[in-house]
């Protein structure tokens, strides 16, 4: 039973903060703060354009989104399927910790991010 409050409550604020986002835009001043690595390297992190990218996607102005972050609108749909099926595995009492990934996943997923850096920033 825990398990579906959690579920209850992290969707709760996944919806509070997708209004947010689709609300303020990222691209005026101060609605957001600034990306901590972009201000301490001057490096665009792969996340760099994400929260503009999603603002994009939001308003359906997928040029927009894809200028601002391209992996982030290609990660979207991933990320969705992701949420929901980790949510639908609380509701039904199945702990987290039971979904299966492929044993590479997380390898994959460090070096596109780390190639993803690199060739934004080159």
């Amino acid at each position: 039973m825990p398990g579906r409050y959690l579920a209850g409550a992290v969707v709760a604020a996944g919806m509070v903060g997708i209004w947010y986002l689709g609300v303020h835009d990222p691209n005026e001043a101060g609605a957001f703060p600034p990306c901590p690595v972009f201000a301490m390297t001057g490096w665009r992190c792969p996340g760099c354009g994400t929260l503009r990218a999603l603002h994009g996607l939001l308003h359906g102005d997928l040029a927009r989104a894809w200028e601002a972050n391209p992996l982030a609108v290609l990660g979207t749909p991933l990320m969705v399927w992701v949420g929901v099926s980790l949510g639908v595995m609380a509701l039904r009492g199945r702990h987290w910790g039971a979904a299966r990934w492929p044993a590479g996943a997380p390898w994959i997923v460090l070096v596109a991010l780390l190639g993803f850096m690199v060739a934004r920033n080159v």
